[in-house]
């Protein structure tokens, strides 16, 4: 992401105006580029939790929700499997309104409506 916005006219701009190469990156660089780090950053927030805790506590045999959830896929307890998946349907919404939220704060350029 960075190599990519260093490569923009606006960067070349600012170079050609005597801006140093630490306020370029500062001020330019950093702030363009934190919009889909945030993203990718926050996306795999849910995917980490759950399959990870899934990972973990399946093979350390750790009580747990992924434990759970192995449990359930490998019955069929459909109950269970509903309520895992609501959770983590829940905990994605949670982390897209947390994402909408700090998009607002990197970038004042972004309007919450």
């Amino acid at each position: 992401v960075f190599v990519e916005e260093i490569g923009r006219d606006h960067i070349r701009t600012a170079r050609a105006f005597g801006a140093g190469a630490g306020a370029i990156l500062w001020k330019y660089v950093l702030k363009n580029s934190l919009i889909p780090i945030i993203t990718r950053v926050m996306f795999s927030i849910p995917s980490i939790v759950i399959a990870g805790s899934l990972l973990i506590e399946s093979y350390f045999g750790i009580p747990g929700v992924g434990k759970l959830a192995f449990d359930a896929v490998t019955t069929g307890d459909q109950p269970v499997l509903k309520a895992v998946v609501g959770a983590t349907a829940l905990l994605f919404v949670l982390v897209l309104i947390a994402n909408d939220l700090l998009y607002r704060a990197v970038d004042p350029r972004v309007a919450l409506r």
